[in-house]
């Protein structure tokens, strides 16, 4: 995650998070790279890469859904036609991303990079 934070405040960078009486549970940042900055979940430089990350202790409790939601609906707000990112097939979140009808672009046993578009 760190990638997706460090030097964190460009006007394109958006994060979202969760907090439980002060305690940060989780978040969710999207970012756009460029082709030599580029991430594991990089498509082009117009298309956000996503990345989220939930407390373990927190995990199956619909925080993970609802900063998804949360994000998508933002990323729509603002225009951007897609939204990208790269997850472990092992991954609880890969069942998520696959629920929100990200499609898989690109794959290998261990990965997946997915795509969810966010204009019909």
């Amino acid at each position: 995650m760190s990638r997706y934070i460090k030097n964190f405040g460009k006007s394109t960078d958006i994060c979202l998070v969760a907090d439980l009486q002060g305690e940060l549970i989780a978040a969710i940042y999207i970012r756009l790279f460029t082709e030599s900055e580029k991430e594991f979940g990089y498509v082009d430089s117009k298309t956000p890469e996503l990345s989220m990350s939930v407390n373990k202790n927190y995990h199956r409790q619909g925080i993970g859904t609802n900063l998804l939601k949360a994000m998508i609906e933002k990323l729509t707000q603002l225009d951007y036609e897609q939204v990208s990112l790269s997850v472990n097939k092992l991954n609880y979140a890969y069942k998520l991303y696959k629920k929100f009808e990200f499609e898989i672009v690109e794959s290998n046993d261990k990965s997946a990079i997915m795509i969810k578009r966010l204009r019909k």
